[in-house]
């Protein structure tokens, strides 16, 4: 009788673990998790530029963006994010106490440069959104478009 009660215990628990929520107050549907940001394009042409190397994650309502230059060399930059229909949200307005005591550190809420994203709000075009690839295309202020490739990675 111990070892059916025990095992009725252990296949509670299990169940209880294995099905609880894993994205922090709900399903943000196919955006959840890490993209790899595989190539960015101005006005249609590849950005020479960029390197390749940033990674975007979305949880709940907060977006960080990953800039890796090396296994020991890198910087995250934290926003937030909302969708509306066909648009999407970038929030690069906020900050901490730190970055107010401390304006050096205010760069850890600004998209990465090689993002050409603004620190503030960014408004994006959602042109494709599935579970692996999402494509955003951005008007931006200084007259360019912006289209970025994203892929799921795991």
């Amino acid at each position: 009788m111990r070892k059916f009660i025990a095992m009725l215990l252990f296949t509670t628990i299990c169940c209880v673990v294995l099905s609880s929520c894993n994205s922090n107050n709900g399903d943000i549907g196919p955006w959840y998790g890490h993209w790899k940001l595989t190539e960015i394009r101005i006005n249609g042409e590849v950005d020479p530029q960029y390197d390749g190397n940033i990674f975007w994650a979305f949880q709940n309502s907060v977006v960080q963006m990953t800039q890796i230059r090396s296994a020991a060399d890198y910087e995250s930059r934290w926003g937030s994010w909302s969708q509306n229909g066909d648009e999407l949200t970038l929030d690069f307005s906020h900050h901490d106490n730190l970055s107010e005591i401390d304006p050096s550190t205010a760069w850890r809420y600004m998209p990465p440069a090689a993002t050409h994203l603004e620190a503030g709000i960014n408004k994006l075009h959602i042109d494709k959104l599935s579970g692996s690839n999402i494509r955003l295309s951005y008007n931006a202020p200084d007259g360019n478009v912006y289209t970025y490739y994203l892929k799921a990675w795991k």
